[in-house]
């Protein structure tokens, strides 16, 4: 997934923030990182950073019961680091 950080709208920070956030989940769950959120839609978040729990619903790969479960811990992962 290296190049993806060519692409001018690529944040790896965030990304890798992201990728922090769904190791914890999945840690806690005792669920492969995968099955949190695959890469594609950390990817689209660091692309179109969500900014409420309304705006995953347009997010690709997170539904209903992803939102319910874990949707505002992506929410304040993004806030927080828009915010530094």
């Amino acid at each position: 997934s290296k190049n993806f950080t060519n692409e001018p709208d690529y944040n790896s920070d965030l990304f890798e923030i992201l990728r922090k956030v769904r190791r914890q989940i999945a840690e806690e769950n005792n669920w492969p990182a995968y099955v949190v959120l695959s890469d594609k839609t950390l990817r689209e978040i660091v692309s179109t950073p969500p900014l409420s729990i309304d705006d995953l619903h347009y997010i690709y790969g997170f539904g209903e019961k992803k939102i319910e479960l874990f949707g505002q811990r992506f929410v304040d992962a993004v806030r927080d680091y828009l915010r530094q």
